[in-house]
């Protein structure tokens, strides 16, 4: 059977969810980070250390487009060498919201870099964590990261 111009066309165009029917197929909408979140950063280290080291915490987000700004305050900093950074807080910059589900943002400042993907329903997101000190000699640190709304 052969089919005509005019009906793949409009197959492509509802496949796409372009057919103006109101169609829910095609991408997803952006997804909108703003609000409260429970976080984790686990297994945080660097070839060599010997050690690996922990972050939990909060962090309150605001969205505007495709960037986010916020909050976050971390209740433990913890490392498997007798470490104990305590609790503090601070700002989460930079963030942007890319490819309909995808993530970047940093914790204060850009060496501490957080790159994931927001899950399908929108309550949690996680993706890899590269945490670079330079206090006299450059270290990475990576590891994983989750949030929960």
């Amino acid at each position: 059977m052969r089919y005509g111009y005019g009906v793949l066309v409009c197959a492509v165009a509802a496949l796409w969810g372009c057919d103006g029917g109101g169609s829910s197929l095609g991408p997803p909408p952006p997804v909108n980070v703003t609000g409260s979140w429970s976080f984790n950063v686990k297994n945080l280290t660097a070839p060599g250390m010997g050690f690996t080291c922990a972050v939990a915490g909060t962090m309150q987000l605001s969205q505007t487009g495709a960037s986010f700004d916020g909050t976050y305050y971390a209740s433990s900093f913890i490392c498997t060498n007798g470490f104990n950074g305590g609790s503090g807080g601070g700002s989460v910059v930079n963030g942007t919201v890319f490819a309909g589900d995808s993530v970047h943002f940093h914790f204060d400042v850009e060496d501490l870099d957080q790159h994931g993907v927001v899950s399908a329903d929108r309550n949690s997101m996680g993706g890899t964590s590269t945490w670079v000190s330079s206090d006299g000699s450059t270290v990475t640190m990576t590891g994983n990261w989750t949030a929960h709304r």
